[in-house]
This record gives structure tokens, sequence and C-alpha cells, in this order.
């Protein structure tokens, strides 16, 4: 360990944040430019997977086991039916709810790097953002690469209900759920970065069975609940079998898992995976000290 002391006085708006991380010290040019690589395949793919699907021909995968439709079978609402909860589940998990959190963060971060100091007081709002943004679009890309590269007919294709269009390349996109892996996605990394922020702030000197139980288990009771039920409308709906909303759930909890964890620790604070990660500079009496490990 050592200390190095500064010999100047050091004003309040110089003092330097001790739990700020450099962007670059988490994600290096490299990564960033790969989460753009990522938002480019991830459009690409949305935008052409029909024209894909048509070039792939016929599924690679066959007629769905029997206990898929016998629950496809069982959640039929009949023909003409509006769609389960209008939509809510996918409008909340999938859509506006991801542009939120990626919106607060962003203003957070425009804030820091443009005043010094993020308008909520977090140090590190631009890690959350980058890392956010990385899981989504890893999980999108997965999850066409997929859909498009192997294909599954849809229940409501196989099963002939209302809305069935034989030959057209969107009846084989089944395999997996693409809107349950994004809503799983979403609900890892908030489960993470809010229990995080709970156990590490609010809840540092409750006991440990609190901060388990309130901390941990209650949030992800709720958060994981909302993800089951966005896939629960999905088979509802006849959009996918229970074994694709299956699998798109095991694959965005382990991406979103994945790239959190990658990028911070049980704090909710940035890894320090890169550049000069053992020095840090905090304000002191009369002047200012690099602290680090060696």
């Amino acid at each position: 360990m050592f200390v190095v002391l500064a010999s100047r006085t050091v004003a309040a708006d110089d003092a330097v944040d001790p739990d700020r991380v450099p962007l670059h010290d988490n994600f290096p040019w490299g990564e960033i430019i790969g989460i753009g690589g990522l938002a480019g395949a991830n459009f690409v793919l949305k935008t052409y997977e029909y024209d894909f699907a048509a070039a792939r021909g016929e599924p690679l995968i066959g007629d769905a086991p029997g206990f898929d439709k016998s629950i496809s079978n069982a959640l039929y609402q009949g023909p003409f039916a509006t769609p389960f909860a209008l939509h809510i589940p996918e409008l909340v998990l999938t859509e506006a709810g991801p542009v939120v959190y990626a919106g607060l963060y962003g203003i957070d971060s425009l804030s820091l790097w443009l005043r010094g100091h993020s308008l909520s007081g977090a140090s590190n709002p631009d890690h959350k953002l980058f890392a956010f943004a990385e899981s989504q679009f890893l999980t999108a890309v997965v999850n066409l690469g997929f859909k498009i590269g192997i294909g599954r007919e849809r229940p409501f294709e196989a099963l002939h209900r209302y809305g069935s269009d034989p030959g057209q390349p969107k009846t084989t996109l089944s395999f997996f759920s693409n809107q349950t892996s994004a809503a799983f996605a979403f609900v890892t990394f908030g489960w993470r970065d809010l229990t995080d922020w709970l156990t590490s702030g609010p809840m540092k000197s409750s006991s440990p069975a609190k901060k388990m139980w309130l901390g941990r288990v209650l949030p992800g009771v709720l958060l994981f609940g909302a993800g089951a039920f966005d896939g629960y409308s999905r088979l509802v709906d006849q959009r996918h079998w229970f074994t694709d909303v299956l699998a798109g759930a095991f694959v965005g909890t382990a991406l979103g898992y994945a790239t959190y964890a990658y990028h911070f620790d049980w704090n909710g604070q940035p890894r320090r995976r890169w550049g000069n990660h053992d020095l840090r500079v905090v304000p002191v009496a009369n002047g200012a000290a690099v602290m680090g490990t060696f």
C-alpha cells in the first residue's frame, strides 16, 4: 500500500470523486466499437429477417413435441381473441421499459460528461449505460441469429389458428422467443442494478437476512415474475411454443446477468479491468492523495 500526498489545497470544485472510475478502465475502445457493431447487426437482422428466413428455406426444427401442443391448446382463447393483456407486458418490458431505463442513464451520463457531475449524484452512470446497451443488443443478435438460422413454425401456423399464412417466412421464426429473451435480459440486468444499490446503499447497515430476503429475493420475485408474465402472454397469443419461451428466458437471463457481472461487482461498482486501475486520487485535508496497491 502506498500514499502520495500533494502539497496544494484542493478547492471544493476541484475535489475528485473517489468512486469515479474512468470509462476506459471498464470499457476499452474495442468493446465500445463492438457494442456499436452489435447495434448495427441488430438493425440489419431485424430489417431483413424475413428475407434471410426465406433464403434459409424450411425450418431446421421440425414438428413441435406433444407437450408443447398441449400447452398451446390449453391456452388458446379462440379466433379473433384480443391480445392477452392488450400487449402491455410487451410494451413495458421490451419497448418502453428499456428505452426509459437507458434514457435515464443517458441523461445522467451526458450531465457527467458535460458538467462534471451527474444529475442523480451517481459516480458512474455511463458505465451502466454502456453495459445495458451491450446486454440488450447482444441478446437481440443472438436471438435473431437463432430465429433466422434455425427456424421453427409458430403455433398459430402449425395449429391452424387465426392469422395462419402458409409458406410465409414470418411463420417460421418461432425459436426462440425474442420478446421473452429481451424481457429477461432487461429484468435480470435491472435486478442486479437495483439490488446492488439497495444492499450497498439504503440497506448497508441491515442484517444479512434482510439484505438477502428484502434486498435481493423480493425484488427478484417481482421482476422475474413480470418477465414470466410476459412469456406467458406469448403462449396465450399463440406466437410461441412453451419451449421457445423457456429458451428465451434462459438465454436472456444468462446474457443479462453475464454482461452485468462482467462489468460490475456486488456493490454495483465498475470493475477496473483496463488501464491504471491501481491508482486513485482522493481529497484530503489541505491537499490530495494518490492511493493504490501493488
